[in-house]
This record gives structure tokens, sequence and C-alpha cells, in this order.
């Protein structure tokens, strides 16, 4: 009987392998290798994509609140918190396409 389930090995390409055995002798943390392969999914094209819907969303929740006639003290405690909420979200995608650009050396 097996205790474990057997884990498969993740395909690495010769050509992934080597541009992350030069982002490493370069210096580049683990973290940076990571978030630059995450970066060259079809996944992190969708994550991008609900972001920048997230982000729009909540421009236009506050144009909704103004046009209702809310107060300035509700407008003005949306608009903080949006631009809360949009600034973490953009650190995420800074983040990871920094961490890309260094690894791999894009603009």
């Amino acid at each position: 009987m097996i205790d474990a389930a057997i884990k498969p090995e993740i395909f690495q390409s010769p050509y992934e392998k080597l541009v992350e055995d030069k982002a490493r002798e370069r210096g580049n943390s683990e973290e940076e290798i990571v978030l630059s392969d995450l970066s060259h999914t079809s996944g992190w094209k969708l994550i991008v994509d609900e972001m920048d819907a997230i982000i729009s969303e909540l421009e236009g929740s506050l144009a909704t609140q103004m046009e209702a006639g809310a107060s300035f003290e509700d407008i003005g405690r949306s608009a903080v918190v949006k631009e809360i909420v949009k600034s973490y979200i953009i650190r995420i995608k800074n983040k990871t396409n920094d961490a890309a650009e260094a690894v791999r050396g894009e603009k």
C-alpha cells in the first residue's frame, strides 16, 4: 500500500532550465525565478485580466456612488479604500513583471 501520492515531475524545457540557471548565477532569488515562471503562463494572463476587471469595477462603483448622491464622507471613504486596493493589485502585477524582467532581461 502506498502512503503518499506520487508527485509527477514538472516538465521543464532545456531552455527554461538554462534561463533559471543563468538567473541563479546572476544572483536572482528563487522568488524572482518562480514569479518569472508564473508571468509566462496563460494562468497569469487570466489573473491579470481579473485584476484589471476588479480595478475597473472599483472605479465604476465610486462613480455610481457619486451619481447616487452619496455624502462626501462616504465618497471619500470609498475613494480611499479603492486606492488602497488598487495599489495592492498594482503592486502584485509589478512585482511579478519586475521579476520576469530581472530573470529574463525583458523590458
